[in-house]
């Protein structure tokens, strides 16, 4: 998992197909070792695992925020580049279209 997790920081300099195939390495890691109730259990119980693991848990929900605010941002923007007025008038300029950046972002379900 460390390794996936290292993969995922250095992917920031990559482009997004390498960026989403970092995130989605992790988070298959992640399912991996926390698939179980019993292991999350057995982590909580440590002061320190648990402080860790709520810490997992919330920067999860932040990449999950994160991800849809920008989902949605990039639809507005292309609905908004597909109005007349704005086609007609040249209003896009020439910056390419906005893509979405789609990976697997749910935790284990004895995390979430």
């Amino acid at each position: 998992m460390a390794k996936a997790a290292r993969g995922s920081l250095a992917g920031t300099d990559q482009g997004l197909d390498d960026r989403a195939n970092a995130e989605n390495i992790l988070s298959q890691a992640l399912h991996v070792a926390f698939g179980s109730t019993g292991d999350v259990r057995k982590y909580r119980k440590d002061a320190v695992l648990k402080g860790l693991l709520n810490e997992l848990v919330a920067e999860s929900k932040r990449v999950q925020l994160s991800r849809r605010f920008h989902a949605e941002a990039v639809g507005a923007c292309k609905h908004v580049r597909r109005q007349r007025l704005v086609r007609l008038f040249h209003l896009a300029g020439h910056a390419a279209l906005p893509g979405t950046f789609d990976f697997m972002d749910e935790l284990p379900d004895p995390l979430a």
